[in-house]
C-alpha cells in the first residue's frame, strides 16, 4: 500500500472520530422519546400520528392495569361477603375465585354479620344531610337577601342533578373497593331553559335549547389507573386514566370527524370482568359465581373509552388531555379541562375513601378487615 492510501485512510478515521464524538447518539443510548414529543404545538394532525400517540395510552394502560388485579379480585370478594356470599375464597396466583362449598358439602348457616356492621357505619356518614350556608358581607338588609336568596339557588342545584343519591351511592361504591368518585363533565346533548328580553315590546320569553350542561356521574374504582401506586391521592398523581364503556352514537355524535373510526368493541369483558360478577351477584347458592365466563352475548354497541390526563408541568404548563377511541386519540388538548389546572387536584373528580390510609393508592375498604372474622364465626356454626 502507498503513502498516499495510508493518508487518506487515516484522514476517513480521524473524521469518522469527530462524527462520533459530535453525535450524542454514538457514545450513548438517549431516553425513548414518546410519540407526542415529536409533534406540533398544535397537536396531531395526521391519522397516523393520532394512532402513534393512542398507541402510546393504550401501552400504559396495559402497564398500569397489570398490578390492579389482585385489587379487583379482592373488591369482588368485599362484595360478595357483605352480600351474604361467604362461601368465596380467592386463588391469588390464577387471579380467579372459587366457592368452597362445592369442596365440603355440609349445609353451611351463615351469619352475616357484616351486613350489620355495614348498615351501621354507612349510616353515620349518610344520616345527615348537607346543607349549604351562605353568611352575608356585611349586615345590610340587601346583603341578608342576597345570601337568602344564594342558599335557595343551591338547594335547587342539589335537588335537580341528584347530590344526595350520588353522595350515597359514592359512599356504597367506596365500601367495597375502599375508594369512589365524583366526575365532572361537560354534556353538549343536555336540553336547558334559555331566558331572552325582547327590547322593543318589553316582553320576556322562555326556550328550551340544546346547550349542554355539566353532569356530575358516580363512578367505582375500576374506572380509574394510576402509574404511581405510593401516591395515596389521585390528585398527587403525574398522569391517570378514566376508562368506561360509553354508546357508540354518542362518541359519534361528540366526534364527528372520526365517525367512520368509531366502531363498537369486541373486547369489552376482560377489562371489567370483575365488575360485571358483582353486578350478577344474587342470592341462591348458585348464583355467587354464575357470572364466571367472560362472554358478553348479543351484539356490542359500546365502545371503550380511554381519557388520558397530564398534571401541570413544565412542558404541559395547564396539564394535558387525550380522548382515545379504537386506539385513535379522536382529542387531544395542551390543557386540562374546565381549567383545574391551578387546583390542588387539577383532574376533573373528587375522590372519596372509605378508610384514609397512606403509602397505598389501592386502599383496604373496612369490611376487609372484619372477612376473617366472619369466616370464623361462619365455621362455628358449621361445626
Amino acid at each position: 500500500m502507498d503513502e498516499t492510501t495510508i493518508s487518506s485512510n487515516v484522514a476517513t478515521k480521524e473524521g469518522e472520530v469527530e462524527e462520533q464524538q459530535s453525535d450524542p447518539t454514538s457514545q450513548e443510548e438517549l431516553e425513548p422519546q414518546s410519540a407526542s414529543d415529536d409533534l406540533g404545538p398544535l397537536g396531531p394532525e395526521t391519522l397516523e400520528e393520532r394512532r402513534a400517540v393512542g398507541a402510546e395510552t393504550n401501552k400504559k394502560y396495559e402497564g398500569w392495569r397489570e398490578p390492579r388485579r389482585t385489587h379487583e379480585l379482592q373488591w369482588f370478594i368485599n362484595a360478595a361477603y357483605r352480600r351474604g356470599k361467604q362461601s368465596n375464597e380467592s386463588i391469588q396466583s390464577l387471579n380467579t375465585v372459587q366457592d368452597i362449598t362445592k369442596l365440603d358439602r355440609r349445609k353451611k348457616n351463615i351469619a352475616n354479620k357484616l351486613w350489620a356492621k355495614g348498615r351501621a357505619r354507612f349510616a353515620k356518614f349518610a344520616k345527615t344531610r348537607p346543607k349549604a350556608i351562605v353568611i352575608p358581607f356585611n349586615t345590610d338588609r340587601k346583603s341578608r337577601l342576597d345570601a337568602r336568596a344564594t342558599e335557595h339557588t343551591l338547594d335547587y342545584f342539589y335537588e335537580r342533578s341528584g347530590q344526595e343519591r350520588k353522595y350515597l351511592d359514592v359512599l356504597l361504591y367506596a365500601q367495597d373497593m375502599g375508594k369512589a368518585y365524583w366526575w365532572l363533565h361537560w354534556d353538549p346533548s343536555k336540553v336547558v331553559t334559555i331566558q331572552t328580553k325582547d327590547d322593543v315590546l318589553n316582553t320576556t320569553s322562555q326556550e328550551d335549547r340544546e346547550e349542554g350542561d355539566v353532569i356530575l356521574e358516580v363512578d367505582s374504582a375500576f374506572s380509574v389507573l394510576v402509574p404511581d401506586l405510593r401516591q395515596v391521592h389521585v390528585g398527587d398523581q403525574p398522569e391517570m386514566m378514566r376508562v368506561r364503556v360509553v354508546d357508540v352514537g354518542t362518541m359519534r355524535k361528540e366526534n364527528p370527524e372520526f365517525e367512520e373510526f368509531i366502531k363498537p368493541d369486541s373486547h369489552l369483558a376482560s377489562p371489567f370482568e370483575f365488575e360485571r360478577q358483582i353486578a350478577h351477584l344474587s342470592g341462591s347458592e348458585a348464583g355467587a359465581l354464575a357470572s364466571m365466563s367472560t362472554d358478553m352475548k348479543g351484539p356490542q354497541t359500546g365502545v371503550l373509552l380511554k381519557e388520558h390526563y397530564f398534571k401541570p408541568s413544565p412542558k404541559y404548563p395547564k396539564g394535558r388531555y387525550i380522548r382515545v377511541l379504537n386506539g385513535i386519540a379522536v382529542k387531544v388538548q395542551n390543557e386540562l379541562p374546565f381549567g383545574f389546572h391551578d387546583m390542588e387536584n387539577p383532574y376533573p373528580c373528587i375522590e372519596f375513601m372509605d378508610m384514609p390510609q397512606v403509602g397505598q393508592f389501592y386502599v383496604q375498604a373496612f369490611i376487609e378487615q372484619l372477612i376473617p372474622s366472619s369466616v370464623g364465626i361462619t365455621c362455628c356454626g358449621t361445626n
